[in-house]
């Protein structure tokens, strides 16, 4: 998959000089390169995102946005319809907002959408998603009176500001955040507030550096350093035993947290380069003092290993 991205990339490079070139033992080569890359058309390029998403196991992506028109709730708001659109056409792969929809009205919906961590958590368990996107969008009628170009024209004017947060649900870090702000101007002053909504939201993604960047930027770091996993180990005989499976967890991960221990069932939280189809036949190809390891259950993010 890494090749995939090289070979995908090999089109923005401007110019590469290797610096290196050593043939290792097992007859594999390291080369190391300096070389001069256009960002601007890694950013435009649709084909990298896809390439991303494929390496880091197609995250399944849920929305939860609140829309208010004049302090009053919108139903059927223009922001999730565009950051949807905007999302799909990057190959992301969304929730059905109308599963969405049905934990959005809870109290626990209520309570993502204001950014609570136990309550995003939970609503993206629910609905088997490993990010949730959760925002806001505050639009108001404006004052276009004191406006000479407007006056008598029959126009109103709106303005919308926009908030998002990308919420990792198996780690519960917060992996991007952004806000921005629009007004436009229409005859029906809720036509102006729906696009000018989708204005900002327009504004907040496209934005270089704001809340997609970072949101790919995120992604990028797991897919060279590795994804976040939680692997819990039960059938753990001893303390002594601990010590054995995490030395035998460090072979294959990076930054091994222990995150507790008890009753048998050791739970650890480390970083690992490739998929969790990739970590479970590590694992299952791993013995601690002797005793095999078998994978019970898995999920996008979340291991539960059987140790006898």
């Amino acid at each position: 998959k890494k090749d995939l991205i090289i070979s995908e990339t090999m089109g923005h490079i401007k110019s590469v000089k290797v610096l290196e070139k050593v043939k290792g033992e097992d007859g594999a080569f390291k080369i190391t390169v300096q070389a001069i890359v256009s960002k601007g058309d890694l950013r435009k390029d649709l084909a990298k995102y896809a390439i991303l998403l494929k390496t880091i196991d197609n995250p399944k992506v849920a929305i939860m946005i609140n829309e208010t028109y004049n302090e009053k709730k919108v139903e059927e708001g223009a922001g999730e319809v565009t950051l949807i659109k905007f999302l799909r056409e990057r190959s992301f792969d969304i929730v059905d907002p109308n599963q969405v929809l049905r934990f959005s009205e809870s109290k626990e919906g209520q309570l993502a959408l204001g950014g609570d961590p136990e309550a995003l958590s939970k609503i993206g368990k629910n609905l088997n998603a490993d990010v949730v996107i959760v925002g806001s969008v505050e639009s108001q009628e404006t004052d276009l009176s004191d406006n000479s170009y407007f006056k008598d024209s029959g126009m109103k004017s709106s303005a919308s500001l926009v908030r998002l947060k990308a919420f990792e649900v198996s780690t519960r870090s917060i992996l991007a955040t952004g806000k921005s702000e629009a007004s436009t101007v229409h005859p029906n002053p809720k036509v102006a507030a729906q696009k000018a909504g989708a204005k900002a939201f327009k504004k907040v993604l496209e934005k270089e550096d704001g809340f997609f960047d970072d949101l790919i930027s995120s992604w990028q770091k797991q897919a060279n350093n590795g994804k976040k996993y939680h692997v819990d180990f039960s059938g753990v005989s001893s303390f002594s035993e601990v010590g054995a499976i995490k030395k035998t967890v460090s072979k294959y991960g990076t930054e091994v947290k222990q995150m507790g221990y008890a009753d048998g069932v050791l739970k650890l939280e480390f970083s690992f380069s490739g998929s969790i189809e990739d970590l479970g036949m590590r694992i299952e190809s791993s013995k601690v003092n002797e005793k095999a390891l078998k994978i019970k259950s898995f999920n996008h993010s979340h291991v539960e290993v059987l140790i006898k």
